[in-house]
């Protein structure tokens, strides 16, 4: 066998020559690695101004810690709910039909808007519901969902949910990324602050209704079970707990000299949006401004937009029905049998009229565009479009829509697709296709520099 694997070794001619060297540095087998200057790392926690509550705007003002800010999370002790609290019902803990739950991903929900302001100025700010694309694309391991609060203890419908911390990962340019850290040493004349909208109280929660399958004959089958939406309402909870911790750096002096006596150049992301309603034929145009590196398109059904981040036909509980029976009923197997149907038929992307992207069907914009730049399993019907080679790394593609006269995203929505759910009564229906008033949100993700010098920190080009 040794013979062998000598005679291989032996069996070279000239092509060989430009794939094998006899330097041994270039060995796969020698243990390389790179000398890098020395630090360490610390979290420290922040706390808002004043008193907080849902739907609030509270400010966090960021003390100059460290030489370098990384990762910032907002952690937030969700408050206790279940079913006794239910306004206008007397409900048992124990033999409750009533279900509560959190929303899905209910750490981004919960944030409207977050911004990230230095010296006065908004440097970034961004959606929930893009921090939620942006984990989905980015960053959808098991654990970023567990810390967001999408684990099975919030997220699934249950008689009593305990008080719990969630910290829910921020996605301003600094934080997952160690090479656009924010010197923030050297911003010694501007103050930092990071600003959190919250939402209201009642687009955080669901109460649900246990169904049963009208097929079923044993009504204690957990199997025959799914839950639907109710009109009822949990009395507002306030927070025990609010903060925001941030991960400083702390480097040796000649490092620290270096961001406090040099001038910066950091090259940022920033996040811009458009959203609307669109009809079955339409034209979004993208206003953007600034090389952008991709774009995220989400379509979702107003009549859903109870359940968050919910972009198919098919919500993920039964709708609520005002006419009898009540609770409502349904059959199983017809509602099972109802696909969770894509919003989008097909799109097209035009650069002053021109054809960038001709029409392509929602799997090109969902799946090819995804294989391509991501490779990611994302948990929501994200339709994207990337102008560059990978997500690994800064500065690897991009296209400036400020040299365009018009940018337009041509869509077309599905067909209507009415499905019945009810074995014998026909007016359980649900429409899986898109309707008039469909939203759609468009997310471009653009490159800019922020300039540090002098203590003072500003953005080197205007959105």
């Amino acid at each position: 066998m040794s013979n062998g694997a000598i005679l291989q070794l032996e069996s070279k001619n000239e092509f060989d020559e430009y794939l094998f060297t006899d330097d041994i540095k270039m060995s796969e087998f020698k243990n390389n690695y790179k000398k890098i200057t020395n630090f360490s790392e610390v979290p420290y926690s922040f706390y808002p101004t004043g008193a907080v509550s849902w739907g609030d705007r509270m400010v966090f003002k960021i003390n100059k810690v460290g030489d370098l800010m990384s990762n910032m999370y907002i952690a937030i002790e969700l408050p206790e709910i279940n079913v006794t609290q239910i306004i206008g019902k007397t409900e048992d803990i124990v033999t409750s039909n009533y279900r509560v739950k959190w929303q899905d991903f209910i750490g981004y929900t919960i944030i409207e808007k977050a911004t990230l302001r230095i010296g006065g100025q908004i440097i970034q700010e961004m959606t929930g519901e893009f921090m939620m694309c942006y984990t989905d694309l980015y960053d959808n391991a098991w654990i970023t969902s567990a810390m967001c609060g999408h684990d099975v203890n919030l997220v699934s419908p249950q008689l009593q949910t305990f008080r719990q911390f969630i910290y829910v990962p921020l996605r301003f340019f600094n934080c997952g990324n160690y090479n656009s850290t924010l010197p923030v040493n050297a911003l010694r004349y501007h103050e930092i602050e990071v600003e959190i909208k919250l939402r209201r109280w009642d687009e955080v929660y669901l109460v649900l209704q246990q169904l049963t399958d009208i097929k079923t004959a044993l009504i204690s089958d957990p199997a025959s079970y799914k839950y639907g939406h109710t009109l009822d309402k949990l009395p507002q909870q306030n927070f025990n707990n609010i903060r925001l911790d941030c991960n400083f750096i702390f480097l040796e002096s000649d490092e620290r000299e270096y961001y406090l006596n040099n001038k910066l150049d950091i090259l940022i992301t920033q996040v811009q949006m458009i959203e609307q309603t669109c009809s079955k034929l339409d034209t979004i145009y993208l206003n953007f401004n600034n090389p952008i590196r991709e774009f995220y398109f989400l379509l979702s059904k107003n009549e859903y937009n109870n359940e968050s981040f919910c972009y198919s036909g098919k919500p993920q509980f039964i709708p609520y029905k005002a006419a009898p029976p009540n609770p409502p009923e349904f059959t199983k197997t017809l509602w099972n049998q109802i696909p969770e149907k894509d919003l989008l038929a097909e799109a097209s992307l035009q650069f002053n009229n021109v054809d960038r992207v001709p029409y392509k069907d929602y799997k090109y914009w969902f799946n090819v565009q995804n294989y391509e730049t991501f490779k990611s399993r994302p948990l929501h019907l994200i339709y994207l479009y990337s102008f560059g080679l990978t997500n690994k790394k800064m500065n690897n593609g991009s296209c400036n829509f400020s040299e365009f006269e018009s940018v337009k995203l041509n869509i077309r929505l599905a067909d209507s697709d009415i499905r019945q759910y009810h074995i014998t009564d026909p007016t359980y229906l649900l429409d899986v296709g898109p309707t008039n008033s469909t939203r759609i949100v468009v997310f471009g993700i653009n490159y800019n520099f922020l300039q540090i010098e002098d203590g003072m920190a500003q953005l080197q080009f205007s959105m």
